[in-house]
């Protein structure tokens, strides 16, 4: 069986990827679908997707027990 984290975390990043500097965007600076203004302390400009997928896990997947979730 896929782990759920997985899948979730491909999908997300299939649409969430290249660095992104608009003006425009209150976020600033954006990779991978983290943006500086909610990541001041890390560097978004060199972050890899292996950093950003532990970012996702720790303040996303596991903040909301998402393991704990039933199934689908």
């Amino acid at each position: 069986m896929a782990d759920p984290f997985n899948i979730a975390v491909d999908f997300v990043l299939r649409w969430e990827g290249g660095l992104s500097e608009d003006p425009h965007d209150p976020g600033g600076i954006t990779k991978w679908g983290l943006s500086q203004r909610a990541y001041p302390n890390l560097d978004i400009r060199n972050l890899t997707r292996d950093e950003a997928i532990r970012q996702y896990r720790n303040d996303y997947w596991n903040a909301c027990k998402c393991a704990e979730l039933p199934s689908p």
